[in-house]
């Protein structure tokens, strides 16, 4: 089993590795082993020599998210593209010239909120993948709306394939404090509910359950892709341009660099200079984010850490099975 590579994109110290496909099991999905994320690729699959281009993201202000790429509510008409004559003509050339389904189907993304979604959506919208008609950005949506595009983007018979986005738990949360903490695009803000502190935060999600207004990633994704998610290809935040070029490899496509990291949370502002993941605040994770652990495989951590600079995780994996 190799040993997923690291990316230039994203400053995340925990990573994991991924597995073969078998028994038809989604590609790319995570292992419980973890290894330590380092700065420049490793494995030789495309190393610091290879010349890739990069893409150029095309933000645009719409869907109340300033500098996102893709209208992040599309709501019920997250697919209407797949209706046009062009996009249904381009799939059917593309199956009467691929047998491969991964060359040739539509390809759905519904984004998980604070997974870095917004890089992958700069990264087909306006760019090869959208104009070809192969990719579809559904934004933050639901199961329904996710099944009703499963229907209207088959072509001949010919399903499309539902890529998600998947996130180291305790950064998932950290991202999820900051972005409310700081509240600048945020829809509901800490300051809201006088949550003064990141513990406060995580017990006010615990308390509030499926009414809090900061789901858990478990929530999410079984909200649009069931429990256990049925999808075909999962993206990790930790690994995402390593991912990315597994899946363009796997549709037939060239090897590019995503664009620069777009949208981020902003960290300017913060409760205190480091984020305290407690004996406490580790237990409320564990609790209410119990599916990422236990569908996904990421390692449950058991000793207090600390998020010290507030952009990347200061803690050594650990390989002791819960």
């Amino acid at each position: 089993m190799a040993l997923a590579r690291s990316t230039r994109v994203l400053p995340f110290l925990l990573v994991a590795a991924s597995s073969e496909n078998p028994g038809g099991q989604p590609d790319n999905h995570l292992t419980p082993h973890h290894v330590q994320l380092k700065a420049d690729y490793e494995d030789g699959k495309h190393g610091p020599e290879e010349s890739l281009p990069q893409l150029k993201g095309h933000p645009v202000q719409n869907g109340g998210v300033v500098g996102a790429c893709s209208n992040h509510w599309r709501g019920p008409r997250a697919c209407t593209e797949c209706a046009a004559p062009w996009m249904r003509n381009a799939a059917k050339e593309r199956q009467a010239n691929y047998s491969s389904s991964w060359k040739s189907a539509i390809f759905l993304y519904p984004h998980a909120p604070k997974t870095g979604g917004s890089t992958l959506e700069c990264a087909t919208e306006h760019n090869p993948l959208g104009q070809q008609g192969r990719w579809v950005n559904m934004g933050h949506t639901n199961g329904q709306v996710v099944t009703n595009c499963i229907e209207a983007c088959t072509v001949d018979e010919q399903p499309p394939k539902v890529v998600v986005m998947i996130r180291e738990p305790y950064d998932f949360w950290a991202s999820r404090f900051l972005f409310a903490w700081n509240c600048d695009h945020a829809k509901s803000c800490t300051q809201y509910f006088n949550i003064k502190s990141f513990i406060e935060f995580l017990r006010f999600v615990r308390r509030k359950g499926v009414h809090s207004p900061w789901q858990p990633q478990s929530l999410i994704h079984r909200n649009f892709c069931g429990q256990p998610c049925k999808h075909d290809f999962a993206f990790h935040t930790e690994t995402m341009q390593d991912d990315w070029i597994t899946l363009m490899d796997k549709i037939g496509e060239p090897r590019s660099l995503l664009p620069r990291l777009v949208n981020p949370s902003t960290r300017t502002k913060a409760p205190s200079e480091a984020l305290e993941f407690t004996s406490e605040a580790l237990d409320i994770i564990h609790e209410i984010d119990a599916n990422m652990f236990e569908e996904w495989g990421y390692k449950k951590r058991h000793e207090s850490f600390a998020l010290t600079n507030l952009t990347r995780l200061s803690v050594v994996p650990s390989d002791d099975a819960d």
